[in-house]
């Protein structure tokens, strides 16, 4: 289920990003900033899930908040848990898999 908060302008926004966190308890992706240019949200991943991502036009960056997978980012697979970053270029394929602790991670893009 994918969910968008807050459509904005260039107005800055500030958020709790405890708050946030427990507003994501029932949607796969949380998206809490939509500029036009930069779009922000909360990745939810459940212990045992696999998702394929589609390549976007757009470079992703991922950051892990709590959780530990596997992730795949072209031909390459790296351990994924808090305090990770993972930069994705665009049109690459990726996909988070062997999810061994529920995931939450913070998604620009």
């Amino acid at each position: 289920m994918y969910e968008t908060q807050i459509q904005m302008s260039a107005e800055p926004l500030f958020h709790d990003p405890m708050k946030l966190l427990t507003q994501v308890a029932t949607f796969a992706y949380f998206e809490f900033i939509n500029a036009g240019t930069l779009s922000s949200g909360i990745y939810v991943l459940q212990i045992g899930e696999t998702k394929k991502q589609k390549p976007h036009i757009e470079d992703e960056l991922y950051f892990g908040i709590t959780g530990k997978s596997s992730m795949v980012v072209g031909d390459k697979t790296f351990q994924v848990s808090s305090g990770d970053a993972i930069f994705v270029p665009a049109c690459l394929s990726h996909r988070f898999f062997n999810i061994v602790e529920d995931l939450k991670l913070v998604v620009f893009f």
